[in-house]
Parts: structure tokens; C-alpha cells; sequence
């Protein structure tokens, strides 16, 4: 194996030197680019004043006339080029460019083929071009070579007939990537306090050893693809040669290359949107030194393995254009000797990562591979229909593409697109607007068309203008491009394009009732979540390399995380809440119960989790009123929880809509109210009452029926059969019960209502909590306040006349019961309205167990519910209250 180290070719002018003896070090790298899904807007950035196209005063001469009468638009293009400041030597003279436009494809499938287009340089020649178009998506990226003084083109499309003259589609173009040189550096770069890794140290050492380079290479994946771009993130070693199976199970080490010392040198072209300021920071236990434009930015001159992923950072003045990026890196641990050996393998904690923070941005985000240009842009400045006859479009670049959400599993993971984007002769007087299904709108100010945000792939995306409060009518001009995602199947294209933002919030515990003048909390963690990687057991116990075993390096965020709260008239709260070493961090987020915003059942709490200004996930709280007459929406129990989905209706016409966590504030009436004899006002007229509803246990074991049918079952019919003058309808909540029966309850009677003439319930109800049972499966706080809920909905739905069966004994299970009837007692007695104490009345029975015996004067056999004399004496009960 060569030597291989740092250095500069001709281009850097820098002297060869003696080569040094470097121990060699190559590898294959695995860049972390996945794809991620797509959210919302992350930001929007207000720059330039728009309206512009191609001044006709800077139109190179050759390019003024029109090249071919057959096409009919040309776009004229400028190349950004970045600057020979802080050249590393590490790139070739030869460069491309592109630009990205909606041309047509002619045919189908294989077949397919952009339409004939020309393209015309500022010197009057028509370079060929390479064309590359990708499924899913609607545009077509040109690319064609540049070079001093070939910057400025014109590009014609859109023929109208068979073109008398047009581009060949010969050329073969070297994408510029990132490069790298990589070496096993031995003590030579070791840094100590007495002697820190400086950058002035870094270059010395690249000046001594120049004479021993081989070609630089490019930073990729061990499977090239032309069009992969890669990032500057994780350095190429230390290197594990893995191989899997098909079950993406480790199956063997194929060889290890972890060197006590490494150093490496990256060097790319990055993508400045607008001008503006850039905050960079590099994530990294080793050293580390940032220069952009010759300019050092940020060092790190000693290793810190517990230094914290955005701790390293800066924020500098960059202008609009493409920027030469340089980054000196080195594993520098000083120890040599290897049993006191700790490389960054050993602490399960190496690589490096760059991240930045534009204008348009609120947060640090590694920087998407896309920005790191693959060719130099191509910025249309100017588009025509015909000589001198300028028309609107705008000018949409593809900054980075990403995947969210990704730990749900590929379909339900959402993946967005960084773009900016220009409007060309469009009146100042109107405002950009981005618009797509299911993201937020963005709308630019007047005479500010440039944006930048986050868009949606895989759906069109709509770039349109409005003329706001003006008088003026708007252009009513609109363009319309769709990306394509990892759904696509063109994976060559995509995959390593993206990035997967390895982050979940998961809502640890929340409040589902909530009295007047409490507070809630809602307890929540933000969680990394890589990949999984599956190990055999037999290669976990086994030591692969000395010190190191075979386990994944513990996960880096790849942006900063944080947790945005937003509650109904109140300011937006912010939470930092990137995880700490332990891949996780906990935070409460809290909030009062304020009766007033629940009354219209209009009212949300939002958790909005972002990493890296890109909104990765939201979890809504619905808040309801348990007096509102009505409820916008229908409640659901998913696994013992409450949830609710709004706007939908209990009916099977149902339309899909996603369920949101509910709270229920339950407000306690002034007593005074209940000093006016209404009791009695309510049994003069439940008296009367013609129709009534059974709610509850029928206190049996099997099926119930739907919601609404006339009660056939167990305690229901008794009642109906003991009480015939009144017509009784049922809601029955049959055991064996799961899942908070308490809150079946009240999920049942919320369908019920809705499909009840008027949403009105009856005058009368009589509702039996049924068995023990309960007691096994609600705990006592949401047990009370559901019961309460579920009182006050009666209320509200006009019931007038309430009994109250409460919390029956279960056989040798009289003390987890008796507390349930306590909480009964309370809101009984809160709420004025008759309860039936079984539990005290039936365990003061000292062979009460008899209620549940299966075999006549045999109370050592119980069976799961009370028999049938058991259940007439609780029909009797509950008549002594009508």
C-alpha cells in the first residue's frame, strides 16, 4: 500500500518535500444520507429585491440575439463559481455546471427522452450537455461545462417544430463532490496542552510530506453512482468491514482499520442561498479546523470526547454564492501505548460532522448533501419569450432533500425538500406564495420574492403570486414542480441525496380531565432513533479488535433539537431539547385550565418537535368542556386512552381523520346552584318521564349489544321488564372489562348522542359501574374524574333524573373495591343525584358472597357476576329511586 497523506497538487503551490513514512489508510465510506419524509416549513428567508430579470446592459453580445427561431423561450443562466481563496488542492481544474428546468419528456418509460433543447455560451459556441431526469419528479437538470469566461449562457427550449439546430447530449461530466485525503498520522499528530494540533501545525505537516500524494479521492459510498452526493460527515476511519446477511444481521468482520492517530482533509463547494449570517458548527470528540474562503472559522486544537455536539460553533457573514469549504480533522489522542490506547472507536464515539444554521433557519442541521454542490449553479436571471420580451417564472433550487419520521417505517415516513427559490418579472407590488397539501403556505412580503422553506416531496408544489391588499390584480402566473421521493423505487438518484433526521418525540404521560384552577403537565422525551442494527449474539460476546467490541457507535443528533409549545392566546414556548449522551432528554411542558378556551371544543394544544428547524413531528391535545352541549368531533378508545377525532361523526360515513390526545376540563358547579329545590324540580318531572336510558354493566358476561338497542341482557332487562311503562333504550358496557371501563362509558355515550334526534337524551338514566372489575382497571384519580365527565355530559345532553349503581363487590376482592365506591360517593354527591351504595350495603351482609354463588346455599362457589336473585334485588333498588 502507497503512502498516502495530505499535501497540495500543482494547483495548491505548495513544495514537495522528502516523503515522511505515513502509514497508509484507505477505506470504503459510509456516509449517514438516508431519505426523510416530509413536514412543514422550516423557515423563510426575505432576500433581494425581486421583479428582476436579464438587464439588457448585461447581456454578453452573443448572447442578444435569438440563437434559433424554432425554440420558443430561452433562459438566460449565470454560473456561480467559488473563488481560488484557500484552494486545498483536492479538486481538478475541470468544472461543470447545471441548472434545473421544467422541459419536456417526450415517450415513456425507457423510452423516454427530454425534448431537443440548445444551449449557447457567452462566446457564441453550443457546448454539448448531459441531461439527467428522475421518476417522480418534474424537472430536468442541464449540465454542460464552464469554465473562465464561459459563465454566462442562454439555454432555448420549448420547440415549436423539429429544430434546424440543437445540443448534443455527449458530454460526460465529473461531478465535484467532496474529496478527501485520509491517512494513519502515528504520533506525529498527537495533540497535547503543551502541543496543540494548530491549523498552522496542520499545514506544516501537509507541506513536508506533498511529494508522497496519490490522486485525491472523492468521499462517496462503497457504491458509486455519478449522481450520489455526498456530505462531509463521519470520517473514513476507524473502518469496520462488515458483512450482513439477508436478515441485515451482522454475519462476519470482514477487517478492522482503527489507528491510534488519523487525519483527514475534506475540501467542497457549498451553497449559499442568500447572504446573510451562517452559523456553522462541527460535532466531533477529535480536532477539528473550519475554513471557508481561505478564512478560518472554527478550531478545536485538543480532543474532547465529552464534548457536547453543538458546543463547537460560530456564526459568520457570508455572501450569496458558492463558498469553498476546507476542513481539517484529526483522531489525536496522545496515548500510544496500546494498552492504555483510547481512539474514538474505544469510546463508541467517532467521526465527524458539519452542521450549519442559515438566515432562513432556527436551528443547526447537518448540512444536507445537496447543499455541497455536485455542479456549480446555474442561476437563471432572466427568461423570454421572444427578443426583449421578458416573462415570469421562477428560478427553484434544490438546497436538500430529507426524511422524517422514518422510525414509524418507510410508509409513513415524510420527506421534504430544501428549496430556494426567485421570482423573475413579476410585479414588486406582489407577493410569492408556496403552497402545497398539507404544509402551511409561505408567503413573501411585497418586493421580497426570494424564499427559501421546506416543501413536501413527492406532491406538486405550487409557486404562485397574489397582489395582497393592492388594488392591482395579481399576475395570476404559477409554476408548479414535484420532487421525486425514496417512494419512487429510483434509488440510484435519491437515496444518498437525503438524510434521515434520527428523532422522535414520544409523549410520555398527559392529563385526560382537569379540574378548574389546576395546571396540567405533560411529560414528554425526545429520543435518537437510528437505525436498528441486529447483532449475533456469538460476534456481541466476541472481542474483534482489542478493546473494541462489535456494537454501533452510540448515535449523534443531526441537528439540534427542539420543542415548540403552543397554547390558545398565549406566546409560543420553546424548549431546548437535544438528548444528552444517553440518547434521550426528558422535559415537562405545562399549562393552566382555562374553562373559557374549551367551551367551543375548538381549542388545541400543539407539541411541534424540529430538528434542525425542520418540524419533525406534532402531537395535538384536544380541549373539551364536559358541560358543552356538543362536541366537534367523536371520541375513540385506542388501548385505554382517550382520543378524539374532530370534525368526524359517529356514523360509518366517518371521513379518515387523524385522532388527537384529549383533555377534558370538568368544571364544579357553585353550590348555591342546588339550594333551590331542583332536586325535587327534577324528580316532578323524571316521574313522568315516558322514556328512559340503561348505561352501564349489565352484569354479564358476554357481547353487548350496539349502543341504542332496546336492553335484552342481564340488569337492562330486568329494568325493563320491572318498569314496562317507561320505553328504555340501553348502552351496555359488557365485562369481562378491559380497558377503563369508566371511560367505555363514556366513549359509548358520546356515539349515542350524535346519533340521537336533536343529540337529546332521555329524562331518565340509570347507570351501573358495575362489578370490581372496575377497580383492576382504572386508577383511582381518572376513575373519579371520568365518572364526573361523564355526569356532566349527562347534564348537558337535557337528562334531568340521574341513580347512580355504584362500584358492586367482587367475591375476596373487597378492599380493592371499596375506595371506588368512595370516589362514587364524592361526585354523587357533588353532582345531587341519587346513588345506590351496594358495595357498603352488601359487604355489611356477613355471608354476602351468597349475591355471587352458582350453587344454591353454596357461597364458596362464585361465579364472575351476581345471579339472578342478586340482580333483582339491585332492579328493586334503583325502582325505590324512580
Amino acid at each position: 500500500m502507497q503512502p498516502f497523506d495530505f499535501g497540495k497538487n500543482k494547483k495548491g503551490g505548495r513544495s514537495a518535500a522528502p516523503p515522511f513514512q505515513w502509514d497508509s489508510m484507505l477505506k470504503h465510506t459510509s456516509l449517514t444520507s438516508s431519505l426523510c419524509g416530509w413536514v412543514v416549513l422550516a423557515a423563510v428567508s426575505l432576500a433581494c429585491a425581486a421583479g428582476c430579470t436579464e438587464d439588457a446592459a448585461g447581456i454578453p453580445p452573443k448572447l442578444k440575439d435569438w440563437k434559433c427561431p424554432d425554440y420558443t423561450r430561452r433562459y438566460f443562466i449565470k454560473v456561480e463559481a467559488p473563488g481560488e481563496a484557500g484552494n486545498a488542492g483536492l479538486h481538478a481544474d475541470s468544472m461543470f455546471a447545471s441548472v434545473t428546468l421544467p422541459v419536456k419528456i417526450v415517450g415513456e418509460g425507457a423510452a423516454a427522452r427530454p425534448e431537443p433543447v440548445l444551449l449557447v455560451c457567452e462566446d457564441g459556441t453550443t457546448p454539448a450537455i448531459s441531461v439527467r431526469t428522475v421518476a417522480g419528479g418534474s424537472e430536468t437538470e442541464i449540465i454542460f461545462a464552464t469554465g473562465p469566461g464561459q459563465r454566462r449562457f442562454c439555454l432555448y427550449t420549448n420547440v415549436a417544430k423539429v429544430p434546424g439546430e440543437a445540443s448534443t447530449l455527449t458530454l460526460r461530466p465529473i461531478p465535484l463532490m467532496v474529496h478527501l485525503r485520509g491517512m494513519s498520522a502515528g504520533e506525529a499528530f498527537a495533540a497535547t496542552a503543551a502541543n496543540p494540533l494548530t491549523l498552522k501545525r496542520f499545514q506544516a505537516m501537509e507541506d513536508a510530506h506533498a511529494a508522497s500524494l496519490p490522486a485525491p479521492r472523492t468521499l462517496q459510498n462503497a457504491d458509486p453512482h455519478p449522481e450520489i452526493q455526498p456530505n462531509i460527515d463521519d470520517a473514513e476511519c476507524p473502518f469496520f468491514g462488515i458483512q450482513y446477511d439477508i436478515f441485515d444481521r451482522i454475519n462476519a468482520v470482514a477487517n478492522i482499520i482503527n489507528p491510534i492517530q488519523y487525519a483527514a482533509l475534506y475540501e467542497g463547494f457549498l451553497r449559499c442561498p442568500v447572504a446573510g449570517k451562517y452559523k456553522f458548527a462541527i460535532d466531533t470528540p477529535g480536532v477539528a479546523h473550519l475554513v471557508i474562503d481561505g478564512v478560518p472559522v472554527l478550531a478545536a486544537e485538543l480532543p474532547d470526547e465529552h464534548r457536547d455536539p453543538f458546543a463547537l460553533n460560530k456564526t459568520i457573514d457570508l455572501s450569496e454564492g458558492v463558498h469553498r469549504v476546507v476542513v481539517h480533522y484529526a483522531e489525536a489522542n496522545p496515548a500510544t501505548d496500546k494498552s492504555a490506547k483510547r481512539t474514538d472507536a474505544d469510546l463508541q464515539r467517532f467521526g465527524i460532522r458539519l452542521h450549519w444554521q442559515p438566515p432562513f433557519a432556527s436551528g443547526l442541521l447537518c448540512i444536507p448533501p445537496l447543499s455541497f454542490v455536485r455542479f456549480l449553479p446555474g442561476v437563471v436571471t432572466g427568461c423570454e419569450a421572444a427578443p426583449g420580451t421578458a416573462v415570469p417564472f421562477v428560478d427553484v433550487e434544490t438546497l436538500g432533500h430529507i426524511r422524517a419520521a422514518a422510525q414509524k417505517g418507510d410508509g409513513a415516513a415524510r420527506e421534504f425538500v430544501l428549496v430556494s427559490a426567485r421570482a423573475l418579472a413579476i410585479p414588486k407590488s406582489e407577493c410569492m406564495i408556496v403552497s402545497a397539501t398539507g404544509m402551511t403556505a409561505v408567503v413573501s412580503q411585497p418586493g421580497q420574492n426570494s424564499v427559501c422553506a421546506w416543501v413536501p416531496a413527492g406532491t406538486p408544489v405550487e409557486f404562485s403570486f397574489d397582489s395582497g391588499p393592492s388594488s392591482k390584480p395579481a399576475s395570476g402566473w404559477k409554476r408548479v414542480v414535484t420532487w421525486p421521493t425514496l417512494k419512487t423505487g429510483v434509488k440510484e438518484f435519491v437515496e444518498r441525496e437525503v438524510m434521515d433526521l434520527e428523532g422522535e418525540l414520544l409523549v410520555k404521560s398527559a392529563p385526560e380531565f382537569l379540574y378548574p384552577n389546576e395546571t396540567g403537565h405533560i411529560h414528554v422525551e425526545t429520543v435518537l432513533s437510528p437505525k436498528p442494527v441486529i447483532i449475533h449474539k456469538t460476534h456481541y460476546d466476541a472481542k474483534d479488535y482489542v478493546g473494541w467490541e462489535l456494537l454501533p457507535p452510540a448515535p449523534r443528533p443531526m441537528g439540534e433539537f427542539n420543542l415548540y409549545f403552543e397554547n390558545i392566546g398565549t406566546p409560543v414556548e420553546a424548549y431546548a431539547a437535544t438528548p444528552d449522551e444517553s440518547g434521550r432528554r426528558k422535559l415537562r411542558v405545562s399549562f393552566p385550565a382555562k374553562l373559557d378556551q374549551a367551551l367551543t371544543g375548538n381549542a388545541e394544544l400543539v407539541l411541534r418537535f424540529v430538528v434542525g428547524g425542520v418540524e419533525c413531528q406534532n402531537e395535538k391535545f384536544r380541549l373539551l368542556h364536559a358541560h358543552a352541549p356538543s362536541w366537534p368531533g367523536k371520541l375513540v378508545l385506542e388501548g385505554g386512552e382517550l382520543t378524539f377525532l374532530p370534525n368526524a361523526t359517529n356514523g360509518a360515513a366517518t371521513t379518515p381523520v387523524e385522532s388527537e390526545r384529549l383533555v377534558v376540563l370538568v368544571p364544579h358547579e357553585d353550590e348555591a346552584s342546588h339550594r333551590r329545590l331542583k332536586p325535587l324540580d327534577a324528580f316532578s318531572v323524571s316521574a313522568a318521564a315516558t322514556e328512559g336510558l340503561f348505561i352501564g354493566d349489565p352484569l354479564v358476561e358476554g357481547v353487548a349489544q350496539a349502543a341504542g338497542n332496546v336492553p335484552s341482557i342481564g340488569l337492562a332487562a330486568a329494568l325493563a321488564k320491572a318498569k314496562p311503562s317507561i320505553k328504555w333504550k340501553a348502552i351496555e358496557t359488557a365485562g369481562p372489562h378491559r380497558y377503563r371501563p369508566v371511560l367505555r362509558m363514556l366513549v359509548d355515550l358520546d356515539a349515542f348522542v350524535a346519533s340521537s334526534p336533536n343529540k337529546a337524551l332521555p329524562k331518565l338514566v340509570v347507570l351501573n359501574l358495575g362489578s370490581g372489575d372496575v377497580s383492576r382497571q382504572t386508577p383511582l384519580h381518572t376513575f373519579e374524574r371520568a365518572l364526573d365527565t361523564l355526569l356532566a355530559r349527562l347534564t348537558a345532553g337535557g337528562v334531568e333524573r340521574v341513580v347512580v349503581v355504584g362500584a358492586i363487590p367482587e367475591p375476596w376482592r373487597e378492599r380493592q373495591c371499596e375506595p371506588y365506591q368512595d370516589r362514587v360517593d364524592n361526585v354523587v354527591k357533588h353532582h345531587h343525584v341519587n346513588g345506590i351504595d351496594l358495595f357498603h350495603a352488601w359487604t355489611g351482609d356477613v355471608d354476602w358472597m351468597k349475591r355471587f354463588s352458582t350453587d344454591d346455599g353454596n357461597s364458596d362457589i362464585a361465579g364472575p357476576v351476581p345471579n339472578a336473585a342478586a340482580i333483582d334485588e339491585i332492579v328493586q333498588l334503583i325502582l325505590s329511586r324512580l
